[in-house]
């Protein structure tokens, strides 16, 4: 340990703000606006009479205001006039400024901010000569936009989506890497208009026709973008009837499913493999295709448990089942269930399925190794996650409860995919919906069988349930009618009394990179896995890290967890793992993380408790808060980390503290209530200097460390308190000369921390790995 010079510490929030640079989305907005106003003032500034047109104005400027001027403005120059560099400069940070506020309105989400900002691209795109690449950034910000507000069904704008994607690919010379990525956004963009514009096939023509200029004339392009483009143009001339366009690697006749177990030895390692829908939907067959490259945003990926609900009653698919061979420890997938995220799939648009049961070769390890390392980017590139909560046997009722939220794998599975809907039992019909403090729609997928909704407001409904049912819509004109309420535990998790939803609704914020980094680290403490390697190996892809899989057998889960958190480290990452429970024991092996649960194929995380076995989400308690400015730091192959904070010395009353105080000691605890209250209960005594006890070597040398800031937040479910004790120490012994292990955390105020030195540690473990 080594110490700096004293300060007061006045300027430790502003520390925070160093490691913590991502704002609220409050903030964003604040500076997004601010934005906006200098570059629309800098507009008029450029602009010869523009300003002369918008008039002397005290209020704040607006888009369609300057939008005018400028129109006018050019209306009265002659037809010649060509806008100087820092006009066209002006007009781009202007359009810029525009379409990063309407992204940060939720996707594009606010209208006005969306068609503003498509605006403001026409105007600069109109304005910029052919020979400036800022053109062609342009033209593909425009094309962008206008497909989003396409896809909220006016149609009649995909036309000028591609019509700006085809300018920004003609200014491109052949060659240029930026030519490949410009068209395949055409390609998309007439895919697209395929699906929300009525099937035309001469759009799915077009798409191809844009991939096949990809390779010609480009002969000394590489393997890898060569078999992208035939996977691609395989893939649309799948998606337009050609069910012989992709190979397929297993087609079962549908009267055989279930004869006997699945098996795919004979399939090749290494691919990316899809259940093809509209077959098994028609129930022709269970045909299995594969690409080389993922077909990104395609397909729908499923999320379920191994082992979930027991199979109900009933005739029909509902009782016929198969197995896979490898898997045959899971339960049997029900037709019936897997017709049913076939269907649901294809009402979102895609025609392939991903599931790990089938897509997954069961009985080749290096398959598995394989497809763990790119699981992320599975559901990561998928259109959307469908999520089985009560398995594969059986869909799950609203009011059943399920192990959904306790698994591993799942977190990743409802974090990383862009779009997630969870598929349950439903038979209230397509006009009936879930009311609390908010409205959650329920999309039937089955006429009175299955139903979807969207997974975050599902949660929300949750933590507020139960939900009333209203059902409205054109069988029932009028008013909504009020049919019952409904319980929902579907994704409830027991005894956890809400700490399991919390943290994954935290998971879920998109929006603020720290907040969700925390709360995923918080999350996956509190689920359980057949394999304890996989607790790891379920996050790494979330926290941005890549880690070998075959490096690490299946009960490797510390080792797994140094590499983790070492790849953090040195990516830049803060320590963010620290304080993931304030109230559960540190691990023996790595502190600086709580105990690590018990793992198993179904079930709960629990640990050894001073009062017996326990639910890890029982102890973690409320989950609504984050670690604001952890510190950075280097972490060795034994898990210990290395970092710089400020501390103070400090004795436990536990272990006889206040005996060991002198006078001056007394009366400095007495006058300042120098005392820390651990989250276990601990009290601790900050000791100033030598002159505070009475014998150095009396008591074991300890530190309160400062790791960071509390921070509160919610999602609107719920109310909190802030409290005044806001920063976070962690506690640590002295187990070797310089190197530590930290005993548990406590909150104290700013005005404690004021003059407290910077120090340096090393915390490790008491025990080695």
């Amino acid at each position: 340990m080594s110490s700096s010079s004293a300060d007061d510490g006045s300027d430790w929030e502003s520390d925070l703000d160093e490691f913590d640079r991502d704002m609220s989305g409050w903030k964003e907005l604040e500076r997004d606006n601010s934005t906006v106003q200098r570059a629309l003032s800098r507009v008029l500034r450029a602009l010869p009479g523009a300003a002369q047109v918008v008039g002397a104005r005290k209020t704040k400027l607006s888009p369609r205001c300057v939008f005018r001027a400028v129109r006018d403005a050019h209306n009265a120059v002659p037809a010649d006039f060509v806008p100087t560099r820092a006009q066209v400069d002006a007009l781009i940070g202007m359009s810029t400024a525009l379409e990063r506020k309407s992204l940060h309105s939720g996707k594009h989400g606010n209208g006005d901010f969306l068609n503003n900002a498509i605006t403001a691209a026409q105007v600069a795109a109109a304005a910029i000569p052919g020979d400036r690449p800022e053109l062609a950034q342009r033209l593909d910000s425009l094309s962008r936009m206008i497909a989003v507000k396409s896809r909220r069904k006016d149609l009649e704008d995909w036309d000028h989506a591609i019509e700006a994607a085809r300018r920004a690919t003609e200014l491109t010379p052949t060659g240029d890497g930026q030519r490949i990525t410009r068209l395949r956004a055409v390609s998309k963009l007439f895919e697209e208009r395929f699906e929300y514009g009525g099937r035309n096939k001469a759009d799915l023509e077009q798409a191809i026709l844009s991939y096949e200029m990809i390779v010609e004339g480009n002969p000394e392009l590489g393997r890898d973008v060569v078999t992208m483009v035939a996977n691609n143009i395989a893939y649309l001339r799948f998606k337009g009837g050609d069910r012989a366009a992709i190979s397929n690697v297993l087609e079962v006749p549908f009267t055989d499913i279930g004869n006997g177990p699945l098996s795919l030895a004979g399939a090749s390692p290494y691919r990316f493999r899809f259940l093809d829908c509209n077959e098994f939907v028609q129930e022709i067959a269970l045909r299995l295709v594969e690409f080389e490259f993922l077909p990104e945003d395609r397909y729908a990926a499923v999320s379920y448990v191994w082992k979930g609900l027991r199979p109900g009653e009933g005739s029909g698919l509902s009782q016929r089942f198969m197995t896979v061979r490898g898997a045959e420890d899971a339960d049997p997938i029900s037709l019936a269930v897997l017709r049913t995220a076939c269907m649901a799939s294809l009402k979102l648009g895609s025609d392939l399925l991903w599931l790990d049961r089938l897509c997954i070769l069961q009985e080749n390890d290096l398959d598995k190794s394989w497809q763990i390392k790119n699981m992320h980017q599975i559901y990561q590139s998928c259109r959307a996650c469908l999520v089985f909560p009560g398995g594969l046997a059986r869909l799950g009722d609203l009011a059943e409860e399920t192990s959904w939220i306790h698994r591993a794998w799942t977190l990743q599975e409802a974090v990383a995919p862009p779009d997630v809907h969870c598929v349950f039992s439903w038979t209230l019909g397509a006009t009936a919906h879930l009311q609390s403090h908010f409205s959650v729609t329920v999309r039937e997928i089955e006429p009175r069988a299955s139903g979807m909704t969207n997974l975050y407001l599902l949660l929300r409904g949750t933590l507020s349930s139960p939900m009333t049912i209203w059902r409205s819509g054109p069988s029932t004109p009028g008013p909504k009618e009020h049919c019952s309420e409904q319980q929902i535990n579907v994704l409830a998790d027991g005894g956890g009394r809400g700490s399991h939803i919390q943290a994954l609704l935290g998971a879920l914020n998109k929006d603020e990179k720290e907040l969700q980094a925390d709360a995923i680290w918080r999350s996956a403490l509190m689920r359980t896995s057949s394999r304890p390697v996989d607790m790891v190996f379920s996050i790494m892809g979330l926290l941005g890290v890549s880690l070998e899989p075959t490096a690490f057998a299946r009960h490797d889960r510390r080792a797994a967890t140094v590499a983790l958190m070492r790849g953090l480290l040195a990516c830049g990452e803060p320590a963010r793992w620290l304080a993931t429970s304030l109230s559960l024991t540190p691990d023996p092996h790595i502190s600086t993380l709580p105990i690590m649960p018990e793992t198993s194929v179904e079930g709960r995380a629990y640990v050894l408790a001073p009062k017996g076995r326990k639910e890890v989400a029982e102890l973690v308690g409320h989950s609504w808060w984050w670690l604001k400015g952890a510190p950075n730091g280097e972490m060795d192959e034994r898990g210990h980390l290395k970092f710089k904070a400020r501390a103070a010395t400090v004795i436990s009353k536990k272990k006889g503290g206040s005996s060991l105080l002198s006078g001056k000691g007394k009366k400095y605890r007495h006058q300042q209530n120098n005392s820390i209250q651990s989250e276990s209960g601990e009290e601790w005594i900050v000791i100033r200097s030598r002159d505070d006890i009475l014998s150095e070597s009396a008591y074991m040398l300890s530190f309160a460390v400062v790791i960071g800031k509390y921070e509160d937040y919610t999602d609107a479910t719920i109310a909190y308190i802030a409290s005044q004790n806001n920063v976070v120490v962690m506690f640590v012994g002295e187990n070797a000369v310089g190197k530590w292990h930290n005993v548990g955390y406590g909150r104290v105020s700013l005005a404690m921390i004021k003059g407290w030195e910077i120090k340096e540690f090393e915390v490790g473990g008491l025990n080695p790995i």
